[in-house]
């Protein structure tokens, strides 16, 4: 028995699956396979490929409906796992990028002898609460674009754009209040 992705110790057996809906002939259609496959993806981290399969087979699915959705689960966990790497660069970008804006504008509101300090300290920290928002955002929409992984730098300027037309909204917006008049 091989071990589960996450390093979860396998239990003895996974949740019963309900009986397949065939399409007549004994074969499952592709949305059933698709299905699955799916709760293959779902349960991998608490069970073994072996397990979920002989679950699957138990409940009632022809073995090669099988093979053919464990085929499918594991195309899906490659993909997740091969974008991690990619996702957490995004999201160190991400990070820098917001921390730069932040202290830029620190630097401008703070240290700005144009302006009251109270009205400026105000304007800073609504600054602050603005881009922890989208901070907060963005990792949610890295965390929930799946691209192709096979394109990396693809991967990760698509996972950026979002991120990057956010922060420049929000710096945008906050720029006119930084220039001294």
């Amino acid at each position: 028995m091989t071990e589960p992705p996450s390093g979860v110790p396998p239990t003895s057996t996974p949740p019963p699956w309900p009986s397949p809906a065939g399409t007549g002939d004994g074969s499952l259609g592709p949305d059933r396979l698709a299905e699955l496959a799916s709760w293959m993806v779902d349960q991998a981290s608490a069970f073994t490929p072996d397990a979920l399969d002989r679950s699957a087979i138990e409940a009632g699915y022809a073995i090669e409906d099988v093979a053919a959705a464990r085929a499918r689960a594991d195309e899906r966990i490659r993909a997740v796992d091969a974008l991690q790497p990619i996702k957490s660069t995004a999201k160190r970008a991400v990070v820098v990028a917001y921390l730069a804006v932040w202290a830029s504008f620190g630097v401008a509101y703070l240290l700005n002898d144009a302006g009251s300090l109270d009205v400026d300290f105000a304007i800073f920290a609504v600054l602050s609460v603005a881009l922890g928002i989208a901070v907060a955002m963005s990792f949610s929409v890295i965390r929930a674009t799946r691209p192709d992984a096979s394109r990396p730098t693809r991967a990760l300027i698509l996972l950026l754009v979002f991120p990057v037309i956010l922060l420049v909204g929000v710096a945008g917006l906050c720029l006119p209040t930084a220039v001294p008049t």
